[in-house]
């Protein structure tokens, strides 16, 4: 995995299993579940301010014992 994010970004963060709602709250990302032959993805997007905060993100899920399965970032638009 090579991360290089160093500024302000979305990020989508895919976990195996249904994350608690209750957590949508204390991440303050968007959580939303999608249902595959191997059971449920959940999947917390939003905006983190540097690569920190997402490693803030990971290491709680972490520690939550959730399995993360993918982390994307979408660099925010370049000037038009």
């Amino acid at each position: 995995m090579c991360l290089v994010a160093d500024r302000d970004a979305t990020y989508v963060i895919q976990i195996r299993g249904k994350v608690e709602s209750h957590w949508q709250a204390e991440l303050q990302l968007q959580l939303t579940y999608t249902e595959t032959e191997s059971g449920t993805i959940s999947t917390l997007t939003g905006y983190l301010p540097d690569q920190a905060a997402m490693l803030g993100v990971l290491n709680r899920l972490a520690m939550w014992g959730y399995q993360i399965v993918q982390v994307r970032y979408l660099p925010p638009n370049g000037p038009s």
